[in-house]
Order: structure tokens, then C-alpha cells, then sequence
């Protein structure tokens, strides 16, 4: 990458110092009409081009109102029945989000695509017409198969893998560490015939990983038994029937409405335990995995701050992922103590 002119090679060249080259490329009238029409020139021929985003931080500290280049756009997809804060993951995410963002003066803003009179084609307007560069992409955006964007004109990044199209740089959980460290969390504690409940469309977000790691795991312990249910929202209530069918001792899960399932149909009670792989501390008392959704909104942030520095627009050529490790929070909804 070309190093960028900055205004220390042009002082350095002038043999000024550089509070003067920036003063006169304010046009400053502490600096003569002659030196700063010389250092203009001289920037000029060097191939200086100013920072936007020191300019935005440095008009930011002047007039107090944050610029439009340090505001990240936080776009979501659900809709209004259905607000994305009311779940815990994508919540998490965003104080994630936040805080990062804060760290470095920028702001986060959320924008809704499923907003009344609300498009892709009219939100990448309102976005480049509001001068905002840098696009962060929440969890479901699978659900918008036509999400048109003017991609060459953004930076633009997606939280987890669940935009299908185009592929984007992305911050993502371990998921493939998710459910190996989940199922050998459940066979320490003694568990043998365990079942794993998922929504059919979470095994396309999640690439397949999930079921990849459950492969890896069975290869290591093939005396386990672990059944596999993929079903869709409206199918969910089957649970209870395969459960009983398979003769489940614990219940692997990633829905908050599973839990609700399996205790008013009495199947707690007869002695079946379960866990999830999205912990949170709002639901202490299930045993499960910590995506540490906070680090991944920060990651995230790190991931779109980096393009708008780099001056990298559009799709890129090479997508990458950088993942967030997990970790194993215990409780009462595994009612076995370490047997391994």
C-alpha cells in the first residue's frame, strides 16, 4: 500500500515546522498569503490529501456535533412486532458496539430496514446522502434476500455469519468450539444420550459449523449417542414427542422457547435437564455457552474502523472472519455433577 503524505513530510521538506504547514492549509491568517500559497503548492505536488477522518474528529472537537464520517450505522432487519433489542445476543452485541465505538469518538446509530416505507435502495440513499460511510450489519440479515446497497461507497462489516450475500469482513462466535465445548461439558457431567435442538435456518448462518464440531466430537467419543432435531418455528412444539422418542437425558438449545417447552410439558420434571449455546447473564440458572456477544460487537467495531482508515470500500475480494472464543457458564438446569 502507497504510504500516505502526511503533513510532517511536507514540514519535513519545507524545513517548518508542522503546526505551520497546518495552519496554512487552514488558511490561517497567522501564516503569510505567500508562505501558505508556497505550502499549498508544495502539499499539492507530495500528493497530500487531508485525513477525513482527522478532519471530522477535529471539526467533532470544535463544534461538539459528531460528523457524519465518525457515525457507524448499526443496520437491523426485523420487524416492528419483533425489535432486535428485546433479544439478549444481539442486545449484548450492541452495548458492545457502543462501548467500542465510544473508546474511539465515533457514535453508533441504528437503522431499521424493515422501518415503515423503509427499503435497502432507500436506506443506502438516506445513508449517502447523510455522509455516512461505515455500515455494521446486525444477526438475520438473511431474511433480506434483496439487500441492495451502493457497496463501493461504504465500509461495510456483518456481526456473525448470517448475511448469506454478499460475503462482507465479519465478527463472529467459535461456533465449531461452541458445541465441542458444549458436548464435552455434558459428557463430564455424566450425560450420554443428548439431543440437540436447532431452527432449521440457523444451521445455514452458522455454515454448517455446529454440526461440523458435533462430527469432531462423536470421533473422539464414539460411545456417545447425541440425536440432532432441525426444526422450523412453527414445527417447534415437536420437541416434546422426540424427546420421549429418543429417551433425551439433556437437551442442547439455542431458542429461549425450548426451556418454556420442556418445563410446561413436564419433561423437566420426569428428569431431563438441558443447556444452551447462547448463555446470558439475564438467564443465570441455565448452564450453557458464553458467546461473549459484547466482545463481538467490539471486534466488529475494530474490523469497520480499520476499512474507514485503510480508505477500503466496497465487497472485498477476500472476506475474513475473526472469531470471538467461547466459554462454559455452569447452573441449575443441569442437575449432574462432574462424573468424568
Amino acid at each position: 500500500m502507497e504510504k500516505r503524505i502526511t503533513i510532517k513530510d511536507i514540514a519535513k521538506r519545507a524545513k517548518v515546522a508542522p503546526s505551520t504547514v497546518s495552519r496554512a492549509l487552514s488558511n490561517s491568517a497567522e501564516i503569510s498569503k505567500k508562505k501558505r500559497e508556497q505550502l499549498k503548492a508544495l502539499a499539492q505536488t507530495m500528493g497530500y490529501k487531508p485525513s477525513p477522518l482527522i478532519s471530522a474528529f477535529a471539526s467533532q472537537r470544535r463544534s461538539g456535533i459528531a460528523s457524519p464520517i465518525t457515525t457507524i450505522a448499526f443496520v437491523t432487519s426485523f420487524p416492528p412486532s419483533r425489535r432486535w433489542d428485546g433479544i439478549p445476543f444481539f442486545r449484548r452485541c450492541y452495548v458492545g458496539l457502543k462501548r467500542r465505538a465510544d473508546q474511539f469518538g465515533y457514535t453508533v446509530e441504528n437503522f431499521g430496514l424493515r422501518e415503515q416505507s423503509m427499503s435497502a435502495r432507500r436506506l443506502n440513499d438516506v445513508l449517502y446522502n447523510r455522509g455516512i460511510q461505515a455500515l455494521c450489519f446486525g444477526p438475520e440479515m438473511a431474511v433480506e434476500p434483496d439487500c441492495c446497497f451502493d457497496w463501493d461507497r461504504f465500509s461495510a462489516i456483518s456481526i456473525c455469519h448470517s448475511m448469506v450475500y454478499p460475503k462482507l469482513h465479519r465478527a463472529i462466535a467459535h461456533h465449531f468450539h461452541s458445541i465441542t465445548l458444549a458436548l464435552s461439558k455434558l459428557r463430564e457431567k455424566g450425560y450420554q444420550r443428548i439431543g440437540f435442538c436447532v431452527k432449521n435456518e440457523a444451521v445455514e448462518w452458522t455454515e454448517g459449523l455446529w454440526h461440523a464440531g458435533m462430527l469432531y466430537f462423536l470421533q473422539q467419543y464414539p460411545e456417545m449417542q447425541v440425536e440432532v432435531l432441525s426444526v422450523s418455528e412453527d414445527d417447534i412444539m415437536c420437541v416434546v414427542d422426540w424427546c420421549k422418542t429418543h429417551k433425551i437425558e439433556v437437551l442442547l438449545e439455542i431458542y429461549p422457547e425450548v426451556h418454556k417447552i420442556l418445563h410446561d410439558s413436564g419433561l423437566v420434571a420426569a428428569g431431563i435437564d438441558y443447556a444452551t449455546l447462547d448463555w446470558n447473564p439475564e438467564n443465570a440458572g441455565i448452564a450453557g455457552i458464553n458467546q461473549n456477544a459484547e466482545r463481538i460487537g467490539e471486534m466488529a467495531i475494530d474490523l469497520v474502523i480499520s476499512m474507514l482508515k485503510a480508505g477500503e470500500r466496497g465487497v472485498p475480494p477476500l472476506a475474513t472472519a475473526v472469531m470471538s472464543e467461547v466459554t462454559w457458564v455452569d447452573g441449575p438446569s443441569l442437575r449432574r455433577s462432574s462424573s468424568v
